[in-house]
């Protein structure tokens, strides 16, 4: 069963690929901020913008911003906190120097790859958890049943009916053959 769920991971991470090919944009454009961001800052300051499209979306950490034009080092006339389908990144934070900023898909597969944290402050000093679990399920195996991907659009939708929907199909039984066995050894008998 695990190799069944890997060869739908796997197939799920070459379609983002090829959406952000077929958007030609780099599929995983990455930068880090180079100053603070407040939560109604407009103009975002970077160490470079070449990898990413002319006008799109950035995720830094869990909010996703919208931006329509960008500078070499910088994405201007930002729009902050806009909520993506699944509702998430719907909040203006602040963020600090150096935090990574994403474009949509190399967010996906970070995701999906479990690299997103959340942290909780104690008095000893902060503490920094996976997200994991919370994430693939509310972000990654929706994005895989929906493949939501622009190129699939037009001739190409036949494509998604007959091929990747039974691959959907396939990728939830055996996630739920994955997941149950993990909740029986949870739950007492």
């Amino acid at each position: 069963m695990g190799k069944l769920l890997t060869f739908f991971f796997i197939v799920f991470a070459i379609g983002t690929v090829l959406s952000g090919v077929m958007e030609q944009e780099t599929a995983f454009a990455t930068t880090a901020l180079t100053s603070n961001v407040d939560e109604d800052d407009t103009t975002i300051q970077v160490s470079d913008t070449s990898d990413f499209l002319d006008s799109g979306y950035l995720w830094i950490g869990d909010e996703r911003l919208q931006y329509t034009s960008k500078t070499d080092t910088s994405f201007t006339d930002v729009t902050r906190g806009v909520a993506d389908s699944n509702n998430e990144g719907g909040a203006a934070s602040g963020h600090s120097t150096g935090d990574k900023v994403m474009n949509e898909k190399a967010n996906i597969l970070n995701i999906m790859l479990g690299y997103n944290r959340f942290a909780t402050r104690t008095e000893i000093g902060t503490m920094e958890y996976p997200m994991f679990v919370w994430k693939l399920l509310t972000v990654t195996v929706p994005k895989m049943i929906t493949w939501d991907y622009s190129y699939l659009e037009g001739d190409l939708v036949l494509l998604k009916y007959t091929l990747l929907y039974a691959i959907s199909a396939g990728f939830l039984i055996s996630f739920i053959g994955w997941v149950l066995p993990l909740v029986r050894s949870i739950l007492p008998y």
